[in-house]
């Protein structure tokens, strides 16, 4: 236990100053007990969370070998192919807002005679609703999308994905229409990672990552002058093609991790993630530095044909970002989860037929949820929710994220 805070604490304390955000893998499981994984990631997710997990894949759930953990879920590979999409349900619902606002005015207006001169009063008696207009024009639509092919079995474990994400919106103007795109990025990644013993009780492990990122801010075209407009599209098209194919480019960052078994039921983990060996692209990255404890309690579990999966857990994330010192809740995550098997063949764990599993968390001080149905072990539909902090402090502003995933493996 001390040589864990002793390390914790040397690597706090190092003299680092990055601005940047690292590419985030946004595993729902994770993300839907509040992003609170760094001691929990004992499957494929220890890939992105903390590579020493992967010791852990063959171990937990193994009474042969590790009988004091026998009563965890065994696995021996995970492999998966995960197509996720964010739903602009925040966006909607906003739109849908503004929208009714209006056509209570509208329908107010028009049932007195003179419907027009009454409409253009209540405007003028409600100058806060020029504001809502301009809101409701220029609103973005955030569409988000995820493709993962990862990999892990005992010890090793590799990803190849892809995040990506638009905003586009449509600007009425007074004169000439407009339309264009808030943000535009694009993470395409390919990582490894290994994870060993050291010792009886800690775990260690390190990775490697190779990233490439398009970024496009702000691009906005004229829709009456379409073929400035369209000038101006293939230049960024052209941009980014002649980007794809420049080694230089593409960004490396090294990742390691350590995990403590401090008890039978409690394990303390810890992340050093997207440390970069140089500038991604022309941005520099600050690593992402977690410390967590998992508490998943032995009485709860069960791993027979009909097995159960508890855990509570607690991170502290993301700690060298000075964006977020003044904000000490934006750092803290919590979360639970509890995963059952309801349709199995009694003593045969890998036969299982029907696996339902629940989530709850906070992530920065916002609520997440998540529910999953695996069917055959080969199907699973994923659905989570999640925020992430918009503004300047904790709680300004909430960017809320609806997001449903397909997965296909074993």
């Amino acid at each position: 236990m001390r040589k864990f805070i002793a390390i914790l604490l040397l690597v706090c304390v190092m003299p680092l100053s990055w601005a940047g955000r690292g590419p985030t893998h946004k595993s729902l499981r994770a993300y839907a007990m509040g992003n609170a994984f760094v001691a929990v990631a004992e499957d494929k997710d220890a890939v992105y969370y903390n590579p020493a997990g992967l010791n852990l894949i063959n171990k937990l759930g193994n009474y042969k070998t590790n009988p004091e953990l026998g009563y965890y879920v065994h696995n021996f590979i995970d492999m998966r192919l995960n197509l996720g999409l964010d739903l602009p349900m925040t966006e909607a619902m906003e739109a849908y807002r503004i929208g009714r606002k209006f056509q209570k005015i509208y329908q107010n207006a028009m049932k007195t005679a003179d419907g027009k001169t009454v409409l253009m009063d209540s405007l003028g008696a409600h100058p806060e609703l020029a504001d809502e207009i301009v809101r409701f024009d220029l609103l973005p639509i955030n569409i988000s999308t995820k493709f993962d092919a990862e990999m892990a079995l005992p010890h090793f474990g590799g990803a190849i994905w892809i995040d990506g994400s638009i905003a586009p919106y449509v600007d009425g103007g007074i004169i000439t229409p407009a339309a264009g795109v808030d943000t535009v990025y694009i993470d395409a990644v390919m990582q490894g990672a290994m994870g060993f013993s050291l010792g009886e009780y800690w775990s260690w492990g390190i990775g490697y990552k190779m990233v490439k990122r398009e970024y496009i801010s702000d691009l906005s075209v004229s829709l009456l002058e379409w073929e400035s407009a369209k000038d101006t599209l293939m230049r960024e098209t052209d941009r980014i093609k002649d980007n794809a194919s420049k080694i230089q480019t593409i960004g490396h960052a090294i990742e390691g991790g350590i995990l403590y078994q401090w008890k039978r039921d409690v394990r303390l983990g810890a992340s050093l993630r997207n440390w970069f060996i140089d500038d991604l692209g022309n941005e520099n990255i600050t690593p992402n530095l977690t410390a967590g404890i998992a508490y998943s309690p032995r009485r709860l579990q069960r791993n027979h044909g009909f097995f159960r999966k508890v855990n509570l857990a607690m991170d502290f994330e993301d700690m060298l970002n000075s964006e977020r010192n003044y904000k000490f809740f934006s750092h803290l995550n919590f979360g639970c989860e509890i995963e059952q098997v309801l349709l199995a063949i009694s003593n045969w764990p890998s036969l299982r037929f029907l696996k339902v599993r629940t989530s709850l968390g906070f992530k920065g001080g916002y609520p997440t949820a998540g529910f999953a149905v695996e069917a055959l072990r080969f199907a699973e539909i994923e659905f989570t929710t999640w925020a992430e902090e918009a503004g300047y402090f904790t709680g300004a502003e909430e960017n809320r994220f609806w997001v449903v995933q397909l997965s296909l493996g074993i």
